[in-house]
């Protein structure tokens, strides 16, 4: 058996052409998503096209992106139609090689002028030799701003967070729509989320387990989380809110705590695993003066002194003049600081 020895310069080119053809097909994804149908036959490799586009609109997707993959040599027609009626001929008939051709539609008819709103269908006609193809694919105009996206946030609260996660961000659009998350203030380690596609109507949740990018713990704190959506027909929103992330999760017993009790605390890793009782914990009360992922602040000025102690005897006394309500209770260990509320706000 022989082998055969690439050299160099061999290599470099087939490098250089193995990262065009990736950047092409990275480009294409870019042309069509989000929104694209595509489908496939004997002629056509692929046919894709942009589901719904908003042209002429500011903010909105201006045209509908068009890809076309040929399996072999062959003869071609595009055209946009509305019922019977031809309005714009994208692509005359004409010969094509094998591979891909890609057009768009700006939304205007064979005069250039601006059609309105409705559900128009790219008609395609493909032959090569014996064999044809003739598929219809819809492109639906609508220059009508979608409504914003409901975003809740939710951190610092173990029985509203999925095992592992110390932020959830709970998304719900008025369309289908694409949703990207990106969490700031972690330098050279920003984690991000997405893209995620969610139906009109339902909620979907991103949890974030506190870590970055890199999978290390962030410095226990409140963070921002940056929530982009983008439309089906291009529209961009977007939307911060804030989670604290601790490293610990705790929750105060009894639930009904009434001013000047002792709250007893129960403190668990973000994966509900209980923090060793021997472990050394400092508690100190805050004035409650928000709800993490809400608008304002969230931690007033420090109650008293803290006290230190270790997690299996976690108890602190609430002050007298303060409802419950509107007051916090940190615990700081070594791995981290769980941000505690001391009653449930009305």
């Amino acid at each position: 058996m022989t082998a055969t020895v690439v050299g160099p310069g061999r290599r470099q080119r087939a490098g250089i052409g193995i990262g065009f053809l990736v950047l092409f097909l990275f480009a294409l994804g870019v042309f069509l998503l989000p929104f694209a149908f595509p489908t496939e036959g004997a002629i056509v490799a692929r046919f894709a096209s942009t589901a719904e586009f908003s042209p002429n609109t500011p903010g909105g997707r201006a045209t509908a992106g068009v890809a076309i993959q040929m399996r072999d040599p062959g003869r071609l027609t595009l055209t946009v139609m509305q019922g019977s009626q031809l309005v714009r001929t994208l692509i005359p008939t004409r010969s094509v090689r094998k591979g891909w051709i890609t057009t768009a539609w700006d939304g205007t008819n064979q005069q250039g002028l601006a059609m309105p709103d409705g559900v128009y269908t790219l008609h395609l006609m493909a032959s090569s030799g014996k064999k044809g193809y003739n598929v219809s694919r819809r492109a639906t105009i609508d220059r009508t701003r979608p409504a914003a996206p409901t975003v809740i946030a939710t951190s610092a609260d173990p029985t509203s967070l999925a095992p592992g996660a110390q932020c959830a961000i709970t998304v719900t659009p008025s369309t289908y729509a694409r949703f990207s998350f990106g969490v700031g203030n972690v330098p050279h380690a920003q984690p991000i989320g997405g893209p995620q596609f969610v139906d009109q109507g339902t909620a979907f949740v991103w949890n974030w387990n506190g870590r970055t990018a890199h999978g290390g713990l962030v410095t226990p704190g409140f963070y921002p989380v940056a929530v982009t959506e983008v439309s089906v027909n291009g529209f961009t929103f977007t939307a911060a809110r804030e989670c604290w992330i601790g490293n610990l999760l705790g929750s105060a017993t009894p639930t009904n705590l009434a001013p000047g009790d002792i709250a007893q605390l129960k403190l668990t890793t973000p994966t509900r695993v209980a923090v060793p009782a021997a472990t050394p914990v400092t508690l100190g009360l805050y004035r409650r003066t928000g709800t993490p992922g809400a608008p304002g602040h969230v931690i007033g000025p420090e109650i008293g002194a803290p006290v230190a102690t270790t997690a299996g005897s976690a108890r602190i006394q609430l002050p007298v003049g303060i409802p419950v309500s509107d007051v916090w209770i940190e615990a700081r260990a070594g791995t981290g600081a769980a941000l505690v509320a001391a009653g449930a706000r009305p």
